[in-house]
């Protein structure tokens, strides 16, 4: 059994950290796994024929982007202001050329959407695919999101963005072939000004996550290590101990055991939620597996029948006519058999696949619920000591 804690990239929400979450705990080879959406890590347990390189593997499939082992020193947010500032001018000009007309303000005459729709479309189209550009990870996680049936706030945007932006290329098409009453229907700002406002939104809060762990860290080391003892009018520096019976230490414990009890349970949760969607699915793959033997049974009865009709005959119904048809019926109901033992071979697979998840979704709740069990009883004891 190994254990690391990853850096991730592309988390933006609970829903980003809760989906990771649970698409790791999926995964064949790891025993449990906790997101933080704070510290954007991910701390994994795994068993020894995991690689790094598979677990970086998982968290790309989950939508997100796996910086490697996680690093304190390396855990900073670089300053881009000015970058944000230059985007944020551009912005604002697609705003202009796009509405300066409604607000009856001084129109760029060379991009007038009246006298000259095909420059309008144009320059806005450029300024669309600068955006998308720029907003290409919301995209790209949108995407990803979707294909791996965990949508979020990504997948809205992204299903807005490229609706827009394919609605208004068609009018923008359209302009071109000189149908000018197109103009009124193009929306490439608002492609702009989402992308750039989600983007700008995302910057602000990684700063606000940058001072909460600084002040986190900052309460860690508040408490000084040494002190001056002042005796028989000498000083004497001396290590303070941690004294494991504070109250004001059992109090930081009890709201860890608490949060920790909190995540457990949730996690819980979305894991029973899991195991009554699989049984459901298993309950649904044995019916089909009963009622396609019970087809083939009926079939093959079917089948062993018409082989021993023989040659016997009506007088009214010729034989070789007769003889043809048995043979074609008896021809379709082997290839109907086959069929099905190709089915019944693929539910079975199914089935036994779906049994595998089942006992590791049951496994990942043991451990789950053991877990919460240990810190119940963490926080029981602890107060106990602290009345």
């Amino acid at each position: 059994m190994k254990k690391v804690i990853l850096k991730i990239e592309g988390m933006t929400c609970s829903a980003c950290s809760s989906s990771l979450e649970k698409y790791l705990l999926k995964q064949k080879g790891i025993d449990d796994a906790l997101v933080n959406l704070v510290m954007s890590s991910a701390s994994i347990s795994y068993e020894d024929d995991i690689t790094i390189d598979d677990l970086n593997k998982f968290v790309s499939e989950a939508g997100f982007k796996s910086l490697g082992i996680y690093n304190e020193k390396d855990d900073t947010t670089d300053n881009k202001n000015i970058y944000f500032i230059i985007n944020g001018v551009l912005a604002l000009l697609v705003l202009y050329i796009s509405m300066a007309h409604m607000l009856n303000l001084p129109v760029i005459p060379f991009l007038h959407m009246v006298n000259h729709p095909i420059n309008y479309s144009v320059c806005l189209f450029l300024f669309s695919l600068y955006f998308i550009y720029f907003g290409r990870d919301v995209i790209i996680s949108g995407i990803k999101n979707i294909k791996y049936k965990s949508p979020n706030m990504d997948t809205l945007v992204t299903l807005g963005v490229i609706s827009s932006f394919l609605f208004s290329t068609f009018n923008m098409i359209m302009i071109l072939k000189h149908h000018n009453e197109y103009v009124e229907n193009l929306y490439f700002e608002s492609v702009s000004i989402i992308l750039y406002l989600i983007k700008f939104g995302r910057y602000i809060d990684s700063i606000s996550k940058e001072k909460t762990k600084d002040a986190i860290k900052g309460l860690v080391t508040i408490t000084p290590n040494k002190a001056t003892l002042f005796t028989n009018n000498k000083e004497k520096e001396v290590s303070i101990p941690l004294d494991p019976n504070s109250a004001e230490l059992v109090d930081k414990i009890l709201l860890l055991a608490a949060y920790e009890e909190k995540k457990r349970e949730s996690s819980i949760s979305e894991l029973k939620a899991d195991l009554r969607v699989l049984s459901s699915s298993l309950k649904s793959k044995y019916t089909s597996l009963k009622n396609i033997e019970k087809y083939k049974e009926e079939l093959a009865s079917f089948a062993t029948y018409l082989a021993g009709l023989g040659a016997n005959s009506r007088s009214d119904f010729d034989i070789t006519e007769k003889m043809h048809i048995i043979n074609a019926i008896e021809k379709l109901a082997s290839a109907r058999i086959k069929g099905f033992d190709v089915d019944i071979s693929n539910l079975n697979s199914d089935i036994e696949e779906l049994c595998m998840k089942i006992r590791k979704i049951q496994m990942q709740i043991r451990k789950q619920e053991e877990a919460v069990s240990h810190v119940t009883e963490t926080k029981e004891y602890l107060s106990g000591k602290s009345k």
